[in-house]
């Protein structure tokens, strides 16, 4: 893709969304990374600019953009502790930007109650980012989305930096790990969120294990895209949860997406009931649970979609549809109400070698597909497993034998798993 093409997607985004600038200072020239954090009833939100404050310099220019904002019934206390942000944010910025790193905030208040969530915020943050890489030249900068209730390590600016310097990556995944001891939280609060994480790593290495190619995370707070990449998918959407995992899908397929292993990003275990669902919510269900477990898909399921994906090769060079005798009933009735003869003779029909054929098919049979094949299948087959279960379960398959001595435990194993031998 050419330097016209890049630049002419950053402009039809601009001019088709009608973006105008809500920040007046002019980008400096050599601006390659803006970090945009939404921010909502954040009473911690200055231990996150510090702690991006206080990251090893880059060679590049970095903005910080947070978008703090509020709805038209917002509640007195959330706007008291807005206009303590907004006031503290002027005096803070003034004393903390540097040659190289400045921090800017965008209040928007009054927006309508249907409209506003961290989708919003979110978008309004990234659609800035491009106005300012296309005013300074960058229009390949990277756009970097984190959460107002996250700490990142020293490092996190420059392996970016490092990533992009690479002029072919698309977007990348940053690893997470949240705080899952100390002084902070209660017990309960640490005991759930160990569970929650085992169950996002259990889910993107049982995508592995099944044979999906895009077996990445989906965490808002811990990813990045090249700006006009951002405006060729068409940018981020309003959604008021789950808008990460919607836009990453759009990423995943394209060639060149990839993981930052060294930098970590800390998400906060804190509860939340802003989002239908997500870190917080999930948090709050697993400890109104009579023994605190959290139940996940159960290994089962994941086994039938395998069953099917070993098929994919046998699809494309016997181009007939035997393989449906050896799948689950589970698995041949959700294909039957998906129509999978259509969709696969309309896949064949339309490719002539076998990568072309995985990659279509896997555009149908994407992560919604599965996720929906895993939702019905615990309907009507399966019943959820407690996630030490499930995780367990999974490794073994994998041949793995983790020294389980209790679930933080069996999370380290994990971590180190995803990142040193999953990516």
């Amino acid at each position: 893709m050419g330097y016209k093409e890049k630049v002419n997607y950053l402009k039809n985004y601009i001019t088709q969304n009608n973006l105008s600038p809500h920040i007046k200072d002019k980008p400096a020239d050599g601006l390659k990374i803006i970090v945009v954090i939404p921010a909502y009833n954040e009473d911690k939100l200055f231990d996150t600019l510090k702690s991006i404050h206080d990251c090893e310099p880059t060679n590049c220019d970095v903005e910080v953009i947070i978008v703090l904002n509020s709805s038209d019934e917002e509640n007195e206390e959330v706007l008291k502790l807005h206009k303590e942000i907004k006031e503290n944010f002027a005096k803070w910025s003034l004393e903390l930007n540097k040659e190289k790193l400045k921090f800017f905030l965008i209040n928007k208040e009054f927006i309508p109650r249907k409209e506003i969530g961290v989708g919003y915020a979110r978008k309004v943050g990234m659609d800035e980012a491009c106005l300012r890489f296309l005013v300074s030249g960058n229009y390949d900068g990277s756009i970097v989305s984190l959460d107002a209730d996250c700490t990142v390590s020293r490092n996190y600016l420059k392996e970016i930096e490092n990533l992009f310097s690479n002029n072919k990556i698309i977007g990348c995944n940053i690893r997470f790990e949240h705080e899952v001891e100390g002084e902070n939280f209660g017990k309960d609060i640490y005991n759930a969120i160990i569970q929650y994480e085992l169950y996002l790593h259990y889910f993107v290495i049982a995508l592995k294990y099944i044979g999906y190619p895009y077996y990445y995370h989906t965490i808002g707070s811990a990813f990045a895209v090249r700006a006009y990449i951002y405006a060729q998918q068409g940018g981020m959407n309003k959604k008021q949860g789950g808008e990460d995992f919607y836009f990453l899908q759009k990423l995943f397929p394209l060639e060149n997406f990839k993981v930052i292993k060294n930098a970590i990003v800390y998400p906060s275990p804190r509860l939340s009931f802003r989002v239908p669902f997500g870190t917080g919510i999930t948090l709050n269900k697993i400890i109104k649970q009579s023994n605190n477990r959290y139940y996940v898909y159960n290994f089962k399921a994941f086994n039938d979609l395998k069953s099917f994906f070993d098929c994919v090769d046998n699809i494309f060079y016997e181009q007939n549809f035997l393989f449906v005798n050896k799948l689950s009933e589970s698995l041949v009735m959700f294909l039957k109400t998906n129509e999978y003869e259509e969709r696969l003779n309309e896949i064949l029909k339309n490719t002539a070698s076998i990568n072309t054929f995985k990659k279509r098919f896997f555009r149908w049979f994407n992560t919604f597909l599965i996720i929906k094949f895993l939702n019905e299948s615990h309907k009507y087959y399966y019943q959820k497993q407690y996630i030490l279960e499930s995780m367990k379960n999974l490794l073994s398959s994998l041949s793995l034998k983790p020294p389980i001595n209790d679930s933080l435990s069996l999370l380290k194993y994990v971590r180190n798993y995803v990142y040193e031998k999953l990516y």
